[in-house]
């Protein structure tokens, strides 16, 4: 299947994207964000090879702005090892440890208290590279639940 052949993601699924550097697997992923954003759909966005401010950079620059229905799973900075200003909308996690994630990820849900809540991480590379296969064993029965 093609990116171009998809134009909404399913409400109730997974879509995973695999591709080489450029294929736009990162386009799509924006642009499914802000069309959830734009149906008012509640958005939590894990970040794992990028900050949430430069992620609402690059979303702000496709035309996404103050979007009150998006939050962060930022699992950047504390894996690298940066240090950042505390956001409202953002819980901070690890990408070495998939039970960190699990745990931002259900406190964002708990905090959004909807259901339809559309997941997106931007790249599953950091916490493969960390947790090997374990990864694949987390989205199937973390996110099964999701």
């Amino acid at each position: 299947m093609t990116l171009a052949k998809i134009q909404e993601p399913p409400e109730r699924g997974l879509i995973l994207l695999a591709g080489p550097p450029g294929a736009g697997k990162s386009t799509f992923c924006h642009q499914v964000v802000a069309r959830s954003i734009a149906a008012d759909r509640p958005v939590i966005f894990v970040t794992t090879e990028q900050s949430p401010a430069e992620v609402t950079e690059l979303l702000s620059e496709k035309g996404m702005r103050g979007a009150v229905a998006l939050s962060f799973v930022d699992a950047f900075t504390e894996t690298v090892g940066l240090t950042t200003t505390q956001r409202s909308d953002t819980v901070y996690a690890n990408c070495a440890d998939l039970n960190s994630l699990s745990i931002a990820i259900t406190k964002l849900q708990e905090r959004t208290g909807k259901k339809g809540v559309f997941l997106a991480f931007d790249s599953l590379t950091s916490p493969y590279l960390f947790s090997g296969v374990e990864v694949v064993k987390f989205m199937r029965l973390f996110l099964s639940k999701f």
